[in-house]
């Protein structure tokens, strides 16, 4: 390697610090949006599979988790700059629609995707593999 390639790499190397802060937002929109439409959805993806959620043993006027929306709307994205993100919600009864009870059937909103974990690395690898072109 010359002089110029190890000074272009180590530019690159620069720009990488510059470059995450931005690919971990978008990473974090990305993630919010994905989980906001299982509402849409009814249901989660569990890789490339879509597992509707259970429905309710009397019909309503909305869909499940809708009644109110402050369900829905109580995610928010908490950015952390570099390091990542984390979506959480603190609406009380979040914890119990998503993990289920006794009583209560499991409707996961928030969880461990394999199908977006594959789609983000896949953006964050193709931004940094642009930086050492």
């Amino acid at each position: 390697m010359d002089p110029n390639q190890f000074a272009s790499k180590l530019n690159a190397m620069a720009r990488v610090g510059d470059l995450l802060p931005a690919l971990m937002a978008t990473a974090g929109r990305q993630s919010l949006k994905f989980f906001l439409d299982n509402f849409d959805r009814q249901g989660s993806m569990e890789g490339e599979r879509f597992v509707p959620w259970k429905q309710r043993k009397y019909q309503v006027n909305h869909k499940l988790l809708n009644k109110t929306g402050h369900l829905r709307a109580g995610f928010q994205l908490k950015s952390q700059g570099s390091k990542g993100f984390t979506i959480t919600n603190d609406v009380p009864y979040a914890q119990y629609q998503n993990e289920g009870t006794k009583h209560l059937p499991k409707r996961p909103v928030l969880y461990a995707s394999k199908g977006l974990e594959k789609q983000l690395t896949s953006q964050i690898t193709t931004a940094l593999k642009g930086l050492f072109r």
